[in-house]
């Protein structure tokens, strides 16, 4: 058990604290994931074996890390009710996880505004959770590029804590209204499912919408939504924002976006921004369709999906 650990900031991701508390105590930072995670740093890793090993009289628990500190907010509306449950019993220890992501990835982002703001408040900088969901461009706050950490060290050692003398404090911003209204969509879209509970919606409902909402529309069979709609698509989204968001989005035709992307239950940071793009496609604001009426009482009744496809074919 740990005689200190640097507690969480608001948002801070759980990788933030861990460097920091390598920075506070001289631990190397293979040495402390081994003695705090038991393993390399993955997500889904073992957050019950994480929280034991913190201080007598923590305020900390697995629920209150994992809502606050992860990304596992932005993923549970969009997932699978089945997917989720997996993913929570690995989080809690009672199954291993059978899907690893790295909470390391090369996702050292930072906003140079809201640096200058956490110095003012907490006295150093940190990594906001936020800031690093894949397809984030810009902070949801200050409306600026995101810029990615990085310094010339080998090895390990470029895994660091964010120091302020190592920031550029300059900002930047996107010129193209259409680009930027977008990003700032996706953006605020994320930290919202962040700091609301969703945990009562799931894929199924959301499929279930989404396919009515396809035939309001006029999309009406397959390969009309092979054509048309991802002909409609692209054009919402321009070329521009698809080539940052989706890191193989040369490749995306109207075949790949059927198989590889529309509504399919995914563990992918990919997948989600291409569902936030979607709904938003579909109906402007995302963060309304996440509140709306229809959205509820379909929770509380939801329709297969299966038997809405039925109607399409």
């Amino acid at each position: 058990m740990l005689n200190f650990f640097a507690d969480p900031f608001p948002d801070e991701t759980l990788l933030s604290s861990i460097l920091r508390y390598c920075h506070y105590t001289g631990t190397p930072y293979k040495d402390a994931v081994m003695v705090l995670l038991g393993s390399r740093p993955t997500f889904p890793f073992n957050l019950y074996s994480f929280v034991h090993n913190f201080p007598p009289n923590t305020s900390h628990s697995v629920d209150s890390l994992l809502l606050n500190n992860t990304c596992f907010p932005v993923y549970t509306p969009l997932l699978h009710k089945y997917t989720t449950q997996r993913l929570l019993k690995a989080v809690n220890g009672i199954v291993p996880p059978y899907r690893k992501t790295s909470i390391v990835e090369s996702n050292f982002i930072y906003c140079p505004l809201c640096a200058k703001r956490d110095i003012s408040l907490y006295g150093e900088p940190y990594y906001h959770r936020e800031h690093q969901i894949y397809g984030v461009h810009i902070c949801y706050r200050h409306k600026c590029i995101l810029k990615r950490y990085s310094i010339d060290k080998p090895g390990d050692l470029r895994i660091a804590k964010l120091n302020e003398q190592d920031i550029d404090y300059n900002p930047q911003y996107i010129n193209n209204k259409h680009d930027y209204n977008l990003f700032s969509t996706v953006a605020y879209t994320m930290y919202y499912l962040l700091v609301h509970d969703f945990r009562y919606l799931s894929r199924e409902t959301i499929e279930s919408i989404i396919f009515h909402t396809f035939t309001d529309k006029g999309y009406t069979s397959h390969d009309y939504i092979k054509n048309s709609l991802f002909h409609d698509f692209i054009h919402y989204c321009g070329q521009n924002v698809l080539s940052v968001v989706l890191t193989d989005a040369y490749k995306l035709d109207n075949e790949s976006f059927i198989g590889q992307y529309l509504l399919i239950d995914t563990w992918n940071y990919f997948n989600i921004v291409f569902d936030i793009l979607l709904i938003s496609f579909l109906y402007g604001d995302p963060t309304r369709f996440l509140n709306s009426k229809e959205l509820e009482q379909h929770c509380q009744n939801p329709t297969p999906p299966s038997a809405v496809c039925c109607r399409m074919i």
